[in-house]
């Protein structure tokens, strides 16, 4: 039997594609692989330069020792006239009306499979042969093919109903477009790279966590739904994504950044806060065609590259301006010597991006203004306070369910939350657990004793709990040992306890947070605790004065 990828034609647009799905899986055997409703981008100077064409195929089949085969379905009654260079289709009410040439349309899909493939510096070079046929599972040829449309590349409805004959006939139009170029083991790799290419497998790596207790397993499954967005949001290349903490927005940007640059797009990904920046890199490794830096150290970089001197700030009371204005700046004045960098951007925490920021990167891209953008962002999540200034044109998507928390985490959140409801989509949970604090002297002395009952009660691993505070970190009283616990910004080892900024983790997770320094007394304190409560994935404590 044939791999099909998906095994079930769940995103089918018509009942001709069902029946040929089915029949395709029963006739063909292995090691032919079918491939349904592929869509890609392909880079091209049609409508301007860096403006991707969208491209797909009803079908591709593919098999290493014959080669790939593009398949367009026409369901319906169908008929070529001759006198007006039309195709037409007579749906089953009898109206009858123009559609494209089907066997234009594969050629097309073909022709730029074949570039993409070519393109890939993974793919055996001359991997082949590519072609394409029409299939009409409805109705049956009459009369004599056309030129353009020869019967070996037509797969009618008599053809599709029986498995010997459609088997017969996909290998006949293999056929037709010649012999396979490579013997194996590299016919097997040209199956398995265009696969790669268009319907890869996903692995999510280290974007949650790697030591995790069952509510943390059931959010990374459940985090894994939250892809389908990007399948929604695949026609439209300018995008602005607005959702509440624990939709998904990190994990979206991280998997955007990496289908664009499988797809051959120079692409960015950015954001504002460099711990974050760090952790996507780590988190997606080395990838050819991926720029992973934050905001800031991209500006420095570029700089540097382009032969540009900065002065940096020798006074505190220097550096706001030095990273709001200096350094952005400096972004323009690189694409005006060295040109565009990228074909896409995709940016995270859009909230904290000024709005000359925006048309300094902007500038990066081949086509400023139409250029591949994406933004993640919530404005809920705004703690510099910076104005808004997204481009205009962009697409608006809005996420309303919150994936990552459990839900009594959840609950807490979203009384901090301004906008639509928030739907809650994680797992059941421990309830929040508030620890008053008797005096600000004995906030080191409460948080040891919470993390003893946590660590060596509870078997809760240290290097799995974060200390979040909304204090400077060379402010917090926490620091070093915290009873028998070391706590470091930093932890370099297996039983030391992370402490770090709510501002500096903004965008991140951890298993288990613990909030300390929160004054409900401070005018930010609900944007501090939306953000801070909604770092923590399955167990939060809030430590509060009495």
């Amino acid at each position: 039997m044939a791999r099909m990828i998906p095994i079930s034609p769940v995103d089918a647009r018509s009942a001709a594609e069902e029946k040929l799905f089915q029949r395709f899986a029963s006739a063909l055997p292995d090691p032919f692989v079918v491939l349904h409703s592929v869509k890609w981008l392909e880079k091209t100077h049609r409508g301007g330069p860096g403006r991707p064409t969208e491209c797909e195929a009803d079908f591709l089949v593919l098999h290493p020792g014959l080669g790939a085969l593009v398949v367009e379905v026409k369901g319906g009654q169908i008929r070529f006239d001759a006198e007006t260079g039309t195709w037409r289709s007579e749906s089953a009410a009898g109206i009858e009306y123009v559609i494209k040439d089907p066997f234009a349309q594969a050629q097309r899909s073909c022709h730029s499979l074949l570039r993409l493939m070519r393109s890939n510096p993974r793919s055996p070079s001359h991997w082949g042969p590519f072609g394409h046929a029409v299939a009409f599972p409805d109705g049956t040829l009459t009369g004599r093919p056309l030129a353009g449309a020869p019967l070996d590349l037509i797969l009618d409805a008599d053809v599709i109903a029986d498995d010997a004959r459609l088997q017969k006939a996909v290998r006949t139009s293999f056929g037709f477009w010649g012999n396979a170029t490579m013997a194996e083991p590299d016919a097997d790799q040209g199956v398995a790279a265009l696969i790669d290419m268009v319907a890869h497998d996903l692995h999510i790596r280290d974007l949650l966590t790697t030591r995790v207790n069952e509510a943390d397993r059931r959010i990374l499954d459940l985090s894994k739904q939250q892809l389908r967005v990007l399948d929604y949001m695949r026609r439209n290349p300018r995008v602005a994504v607005a959702g509440c903490a624990g939709s998904g927005k990190t994990l979206l940007a991280a998997e955007k950044s990496q289908r664009l640059a499988r797809s051959g797009f120079r692409t960015l990904l950015t954001c504002f806060n460099r711990p974050l920046a760090d952790h996507l890199r780590d988190a997606i490794g080395d990838q050819e065609g991926l720029t992973v830096q934050n905001f800031h150290s991209l500006c420095a970089h570029l700089a540097h590259d382009a032969g540009i001197a900065l002065e940096w700030p020798i006074r505190p009371t220097d550096e706001p301006r030095f990273y709001e204005r200096v350094l952005p700046n400096t972004l323009l004045r690189v694409s005006e010597r060295i040109g565009p960098i990228f074909d896409a951007l995709v940016i995270d925490e859009g909230q904290d991006f000024a709005p000359t920021w925006w048309e300094a990167l902007s500038f990066l891209l081949e086509d400023p203004d139409r250029g591949i953008m994406y933004v993640f962002f919530d404005d809920n999540q705004s703690l510099y306070r910076r104005p808004g200034g997204l481009p205009q044109d962009l697409v608006n998507v809005e996420l309303h369910e919150n994936w990552r928390n459990t839900r009594p985490i959840r609950d807490l959140v979203c009384k901090f939350y301004t906008g639509e409801p928030v739907i809650a989509m994680g797992p059941a949970g421990p309830p929040v657990e508030t620890v008053h604090v008797e005096a600000a002297g004995l906030l080191r002395s409460t948080l040891g004793r919470v993390l003893h009952r946590l660590c060596k009660d509870n078997n809760i691993p240290p290097e799995d709990i974060v200390v979040l505070t909304s204090r400077h970190l060379d402010a917090t009283a926490v620091l070093g040992k915290v009873g028998s616990f070391a706590v470091e910004l930093e932890p370099g080892g297996p039983g030391q306890v992370k402490v770090s900024s709510i501002h500096r983790f903004k965008g991140l997770d951890a298993k288990v947070v613990l909030l300390i320094d929160v004054d409900p007394h401070r005018p930010d304190y609900g944007e501090l605790m939306y953000v801070g409560c909604s770092r923590a994935r399955s167990y939060l404590v809030v430590l509060t004065r009495a």
